[in-house]
Parts: C-alpha cells; structure tokens; sequence
C-alpha cells in the first residue's frame, strides 16, 4: 500500500510507513502549538473569544450546554470503548485463524 508520490522522486510513490511518520511530525507539531494557541486566546482580546470551559473561574455555560456537553462526551467515550472492543475481537479472531492455517501446513 502507498499514499502520494514522492515530489523529490521520479514519481516513486512514498511508503507507507514514510507516510506515518511525516504524520507524526505534525501530530508533535501540533502538540507543541497548544499552549500558544491557549496563550493567544488571552493576549488578543478583540480577535477570540474568551474560553468558556477551560478557564481559572470554572465553567462559564448553562446549565443545559454543560448537560448536553458532558452527555455527548460521554456516549463518544462509549462509542470509542465499543469500537476498540470490536476491533480488539476482530485482532484475536485473526491471529486465531492464522494460527490455525500455520499449523495445517
């Protein structure tokens, strides 16, 4: 399996594991980015709004905004829980069927 060409190259398609981590390093750059995102939330005033969950004097919602926020947060977490179950189910079966095949050869 590829992703897209290789611009440096004679068209040579990337592999896949070059393409992972080029991914990796924007997932880190990302990551390092967060606290001056948080940090220009409060520097430029007039161009964002103030945080509304994450800041020093608690939440700042109604009450059904905090209700419908903390209800969708949680079914997601079931949804997430439910899919890596399904897929860990999906891993165990397969490693048992290759075993299988392995040991009639």
């Amino acid at each position: 399996m590829t992703f897209p060409a290789d611009t440096a190259g004679a068209g040579a398609p990337l592999p896949v594991f070059d393409w992972f981590r080029y991914l990796g390093y924007l997932v880190l750059l990302g990551a390092v980015l967060i606290p001056f995102i948080h940090l220009s939330v409060y520097l430029f005033r007039t161009q964002h709004p103030m945080p509304v969950i994450a800041n020093l004097e608690g939440v700042q919602m109604p009450a059904v905004m905090v209700k419908t926020f903390f209800l969708t947060l949680f079914s997601f977490t079931l949804l997430y829980i439910a899919f890596v179950r399904a897929r860990y189910a999906l891993a165990t079966e397969r490693d048992l069927l290759d075993d299988e095949v392995t040991a009639d050869r």
